[in-house]
């Protein structure tokens, strides 16, 4: 079986909401907002933390990349 090298991470990673964010490049509210609404799966850890698989969020970036502006639409505009 082949390692992952050093820039690859393994898919069965956990990630926490803050460490997802640094990745995305996004606020860990913004995170929490995605999980909320179910855009990232996540589910608590034994220390009630949520954590997130690195394949969910992977899986999440290629859905993305395949539906431009979603991952973004209606969570910035401000309703008045």
């Amino acid at each position: 079986m082949e390692q992952p090298g050093p820039t690859e991470q393994p898919a069965d990673e956990l990630l926490s909401i803050a460490e997802v964010a640094a990745l995305l490049g996004l606020n860990h509210i913004t995170i929490q907002r995605m999980v909320q609404r179910g855009a990232i799966p996540a589910e608590r850890h034994d220390d009630s933390r949520w954590v997130i698989r690195r394949a969910d969020v992977d899986e999440y970036l290629e859905a993305v990349r395949i539906a431009p502006g979603s991952m973004t639409r209606g969570m910035y505009v401000r309703r008045r």
